[in-house]
């Protein structure tokens, strides 16, 4: 496989355990976080702040909700659900590290706390702790083996600190437990090009299509097994629907930039060096390295 093509693995899900009341189902994402001041009489009701909290993550208010976790974990320290709220909006807010924290503190509370386990394994892999964040995922199936997101979050550990079959079966385990599991499919399918089966990496990319036809990542890794196939025309179609259900993706315009240079279409090569200018400066760096490698080359000879 061209080592210079972008696969693109998935965890099966980011953060989970704040479940919205029923009353906010409906709730809208896009309104505006502001709400009506909080109750003084209730500032020291844990109860209310954590409910208060959950209202506002339905809202996707997170540092709204943040403030609210907060403060009942003040009043009470051991109130496992507040803190287990604070840890999956910190984890939405992108603060990997506080989150990571707060789901410890968890599971000091609760060693048994299957949720803020696999949620500490997701915050180690965002911070690139892979061995850390193993140990997470491991010690949350031990509790719950029939997890297929959970199975599904291991194998991209796994696939990241290069345990290929050790990936390859934790996909296939996250797929027999639940079969219509396309982030599976797809990160099956990108382990197996790692490890030279194209075939059956092509087989379960496309399974992933069907199940999710509007989902660009699976076409990127599907692009890429038929250009190890050599089926640059396959490929071309792969990376063009992909940038067209995605166009923001920028391993998928690296990758068409790659394939248009490859037969020496070098305009094409550009225009998407032009897009990753500003999407992706170190891919449009590399792409750039290789457009014009040849040329630097003759250069050199030529001195």
């Amino acid at each position: 496989m061209n080592k210079l093509t972008l696969l693109l693995l998935v965890q099966a899900a980011a953060v989970v355990g704040i479940t919205p009341p029923p009353a906010r189902a409906e709730s809208s994402v896009n309104s505006s976080c502001s709400m009506k001041p909080f109750p003084s009489a209730q500032d020291r009701d844990t109860v209310a702040h954590n409910e208060h909290g959950i209202e506002l993550a339905a809202r996707g208010c997170y540092k709204e909700a943040a403030r609210h976790f907060r403060r009942a974990v003040e009043v009470d320290p051991h109130i496992v659900g507040a803190q287990f709220n604070l840890g999956v909006v910190l984890a939405h807010l992108g603060d990997y590290d506080e989150a990571a924290a707060t789901f410890l503190r968890v599971i000091r509370l609760d060693p048994e706390h299957v949720g803020a386990l696999a949620n500490l394994g997701h915050a180690r892999f965002k911070l690139g702790l892979y061995d850390l964040a193993l140990d997470a995922y491991t010690n949350a199936l031990r509790l719950d083996p029939n997890d297929a997101i959970t199975r599904t979050d291991l194998g991209v550990v796994y696939h990241h600190l290069g345990r290929y079959e050790e990936a390859v079966e934790s996909f296939r385990s996250a797929i027999n437990l639940k079969r219509d599991c396309a982030e599976a499919h797809n990160n099956l399918g990108a382990t197996l090009q790692k490890l030279g089966r194209h075939e059956e990496s092509i087989n379960n990319l496309e399974q992933a299509i069907r199940l999710r036809g509007d989902w660009a990542k699976p076409y990127n890794n599907l692009g890429i097994a038929y250009v190890s196939l050599s089926d640059k025309q396959r490929a071309l179609r792969c990376y063009r629907e992909a940038a067209r259900l995605d166009p923001s993706l920028a391993e998928v315009q690296y990758n068409l930039g790659m394939i248009y240079f490859a037969p020496g279409d070098k305009d094409a090569a550009l225009r998407q060096l032009r897009i990753l200018r500003t999407a992706a400066p170190e891919l449009s760096t590399q792409l750039h390295k290789e457009i014009y490698k040849r040329q630097v080359i003759n250069v050199s000879e030529r001195n």
